[in-house]
């Protein structure tokens, strides 16, 4: 079965798995595209957990987010005119509205005494309430960020919720919760975020609120950590954090704390708690890091994939999943274990793991399925093997075709197993797509991940080689019409590149960045990009972050590119690519620009679906201009 561009209407995404208190049904999220291209339908679908058997659960078309309660019913949230509303379903078919919010809501979790655990971001001050749209004050910095515009005296806060429908905020006023997790057996609500005081600092502050007793503890503010992810374990706070002094390359702890504040290490795993598997065939929210019945419950990457791990209160570690692809989310009831994820090379459906077996509850997606890309591996400068993966198109072998280059952003992004729709549908196009986890790529430990300082050096040598070892095993490649194209870092690395060789036909810069000065002082963290990744920033040493900038060296550019860049993209600023454009034209290259309103820095993964296929369209015919397919 082949790939085409328009088959992106057809995909269903799921997310969002939640069972039930009793363990007997199992509530989740699928989204499809909208008929008219302008966005994604969501749907509840409530099913058994063993068997897979649709339950009598029946939720209005639109909702957003969802919760149990602890009498066996499913509270789910639609967005409506003004604000949210929130109802509970029945299994018995029944839906009664338990009240609207004036302000769009999310459900986070619901408590055992009938409560709804709710997040929202509002406004801090009476002034910026009063904003209309047409202008906002900044006072506050970074004064943006992606997906959210500008943040100014904006705070995400928590409520909980009874069947009153009236709202009760239970964190503090002036923190922008970043992450929650909820105990509901103990009643206890867990969080982190940062305490703003005008600059956002690099440290989160960690609560614990007791439900019962109506009383919030704020146990951590000690400056020394980033929160990743954070869990209830028993009650009490569990964060995934590294040092607020280390890298932020480095790998996370796992970080037990009482109620005093006290910090214990429960385990250093090594590798990074996330889901950092690449695709363009996802869409909503889900479980990453979970605690239940005294165990951590984590997904973590590991070479080609993500896999579902599970953390006694001793630190010893066992994985539970051991099938090719992404597990993307999850929830556990006593021993049942379900997830959603992209399997041997499947779209997303939902999973349930018995024993050493993932038993497949969905079929929402039905016969769809690509090829497993082939793996091939290389030794870079600095002895280490680097992973890759080549699409083959089905062509006769002795035909000559052209090649792609994909390059992953993060950078700590990874290719892995996985139903890539972008990449097959050029591959069906008739390119060989390969692609690579070079040095600072996910699932392969701390050390391989750490690239910070280093950007356009190891990374663009593991690049090259890369293309050396795909042309050598495979001849049927024309070394003549090779196409590089990346997307975030791989677009950086595009644009660096083709900076420093022109063995490239031509290249597509998705969403890139070009000028290192700049970007720390227009994207949405600030002097911390240079400080991340280049362990300097524009204040301290402009000169070293101009060295690493892909626009130094665009008057060496001779390959035509494409680029592409969202306008409300905060992450990477539409300017960083009207800069390299703008250079490489003056130069007399063929360049083109296209620029998609509306859109954030995740355009090829959830923006508007009639964005996607025009971006797609748009790579489609430069790479047909520029490298043919005869």
């Amino acid at each position: 079965m082949k790939t085409a561009l328009m088959d992106l209407m057809d995909y269903r995404f799921v997310s969002a798995p939640r069972i039930s208190p009793d363990g007997g049904a199992c509530a989740f999220l699928t989204y499809r595209a909208k008929a008219d291209k302008s966005g994604y339908d969501s749907y509840v679908r409530v099913i058994s957990p063993t068997s897979g058997a649709a339950l009598n659960y029946v939720a209005p078309m639109g909702c957003g987010s969802l919760a149990w309660l602890g009498d066996g019913s499913l509270a789910v949230a639609l967005a409506q005119e003004g604000g949210t509303g929130v109802y509970a379903l029945t299994a018995q078919g029944g839906c009664e509205q338990w009240g609207f919010l004036p302000f769009a809501a999310t459900l986070e979790d619901g408590l055992r005494d009938g409560r709804l655990l709710l997040s929202a971001t509002r406004p801090l001050t009476a002034e910026k309430a009063a904003e209309d749209g047409h202008f906002t004050v900044l006072d506050e910095f970074p004064f943006w960020y992606n997906g959210r515009g500008f943040i100014s005296k904006m705070r995400r806060q928590l409520f909980l919720m009874g069947k009153d429908g009236q709202p009760e905020r239970i964190s503090p006023e002036n923190m922008d919760v970043a992450h929650v997790a909820c105990d509901a057996d103990q009643n206890r609500i867990v969080y982190s975020g940062a305490v703003v005081d005008a600059i956002r600092p690099d440290w989160d502050a960690v609560g614990c609120y007791d439900a019962a007793a109506g009383r919030n503890f704020l146990p951590v503010d000690s400056r020394r950590w980033r929160v990743r992810q954070v869990a209830a374990l028993n009650g009490l706070p569990v964060i995934v954090a590294s040092g607020a002094d280390e890298s932020y390359y480095a790998a996370p702890k796992v970080v037990g704390v009482n109620l005093q504040g006290e910090e214990t290490v429960l385990a250093a795993p090594g590798m990074h708690i996330a889901n950092s598997v690449v695709t363009d065939v996802r869409y909503g929210a889900s479980n990453v890091v979970l605690a239940r019945g005294g165990c951590l419950y984590f997904v973590a990457t590991e070479g080609y994939g993500s896999q579902l791990y599970r953390m006694e209160a001793s630190g010893r570690m066992e994985r539970l999943t051991h099938g090719e692809g992404m597990v993307d989310g999850f929830d556990v009831c006593g021993s049942l274990i379900v997830f959603s994820g992209l399997r041997d090379m499947r779209l997303s459906e939902l999973y349930r793991l018995d024993g050493g077996s993932e038993v497949p509850l969905t079929t929402l997606n039905g016969d769809v399925r690509a090829p497993m890309p082939e793996d091939i591996h290389f030794t870079n400068s600095e002895g280490v093997e680097v992973y890759g993966l080549v699409r083959r198109p089905e062509v006769p072998q002795e035909k000559k075709c052209p090649g792609v280059l994909v390059i992953h952003g993060g950078p700590n992004g990874a290719f892995g197993h996985v139903f890539h729709h972008e990449m097959q549908t050029l591959c069906d196009l008739g390119y060989y797509v390969f692609c690579c986890n070079p040095t600072g790529s996910d699932g392969r430990g701390e050390a391989f991940g750490d690239v910070s300082g280093r950007w356009g050096t190891v990374d663009y040598d593991d690049l090259m080689r890369f293309t050396d070892k795909v042309l050598e095993t495979y001849p049927q490649i024309d070394p003549a019409r090779l196409c590089v194209f990346g997307g975030s870092y791989g677009g950086y690395m595009t644009n660096w590149i083709i900076g420093h060789t022109d063995r490239f036909c031509c290249a597509i810069s998705d969403r890139s960045i070009s000028n290192c000065p700049s970007k720390d002082v227009t994207g949405d963290n600030g002097i911390r990009f240079g400080e991340m990744h280049m362990k300097s920033n524009v204040y301290i040493n402009p000169e070293y972050m101009w060295d690493r900038s892909p626009l130094k060296y665009a008057h060496q550019v001779k390959t035509p590119t494409l680029f592409i860049h969202g306008d409300a993209d905060t992450r990477c600023h539409l300017s960083q690519a009207m800069m390299m454009f703008t250079a490489i034209r003056e130069n007399g290259v063929p360049a083109r620009m296209a620029i998609f309103k509306g859109e954030t820095h995740e355009l090829c993964r959830s923006g508007k679906p009639r964005n996607r296929l025009r971006r797609l369209k748009e790579v489609e015919q430069w790479l047909a201009a520029y490298c043919g397919r005869d």
